[in-house]
């Protein structure tokens, strides 16, 4: 069963398309990646990232400890070979031919859209004037038309992720600013409306998971986190919460001691 979490972590429910918005942990796209591959021998997931760096220091910070302990095992090795990290470094670019590394042997089981945000929102989460709305939702609708494509005949399309911790910090205008040549007039014209984009994005999830997390207290050794999944449309409504915290072991002196997770009995 997927799942966000190793064992004895709790499983998701089959899905088709999900959204994990908030302050999820870091690991959980990996995670998801590997409970999918999993599940069958030939099949592999698809994680695409605007930066191979700002993931790689998120999961090196986050330091998951199952991670840790695992990752160098046999199966577990197997699985992580087969999850195929893409980076889409910019929303534009001239058309090229594909390089033979980037091609693929079969149609993926999992595609993940990590962070898109950061496409939009720079790090003191100031959103670029040229983007729109529809700049962040072509990005689904490409990635699910993509995948209803790459399905083989007689097989349904893969499942899709999209996980985003500052979705709910993105608004966009539907339409961009008009300009006009010899117009000094530029700061007294009124500014677009911002919409929030997790307001239209949602509606191409059946199920949606938020993540949220209380700031420990001084004399607390353990962050306390929750996600809440809900299932979208007219009879949805929450379904499930998890609650855990979250630990590292302070007799080890590492930079990024390994982060544990503590289930309640």
């Amino acid at each position: 069963m997927p799942s966000l979490f190793p064992l004895p972590g709790p499983s998701l429910p089959s899905f088709k398309t999900l959204l994990v918005k908030g302050s999820y942990h870091s690991s959980a796209p990996i995670h998801l990646s590997l409970s999918c591959t999993s599940e069958a021998v030939d099949s592999y997931a698809i994680l695409i990232s605007p930066s191979r760096q700002d993931l790689t220091v998120a999961l090196r910070q986050y330091n998951d400890e199952w991670l840790k302990l695992n990752s160098g095992l046999g199966k577990v090795s197997s699985l992580s070979s087969r999850v195929k990290l893409l980076l889409l470094s910019t929303l534009t670019s001239a058309f090229m031919p594909a390089a033979f590394h980037t091609t693929l042997a079969s149609p993926p089981s999992l595609l993940i859209l990590h962070e898109p945000s950061a496409y939009f929102l720079s790090s003191d989460g100031i959103t670029s004037s040229k983007w729109t709305l529809s700049s962040y939702l072509s990005l689904i609708t490409h990635a699910l038309s993509s995948l209803t494509f790459l399905a083989r005949a007689g097989q349904t399309a893969a499942s899709f992720a999209l996980f985003d911790s500052r979705l709910d910090q993105l608004r966009l205008p539907m339409v961009k600013q008009p300009t006009y040549r010899g117009d000094d007039d530029d700061d007294n014209r009124a500014a677009p409306r911002l919409e929030p984009v997790f307001n239209f994005a949602q509606k191409y999830f059946e199920w949606i998971i938020v993540a949220d997390e209380e700031v420990p207290s001084v004399h607390e050794t353990r962050k306390k986190k929750i996600m809440v999944l809900h299932r979208n449309g007219p009879n949805g409504g929450s379904v499930k919460t998890w609650e855990w915290s979250e630990g590292h072991d302070i007799g080890n002196l590492d930079a990024w001691p390994a982060t544990r997770l503590f289930w309640p009995s």
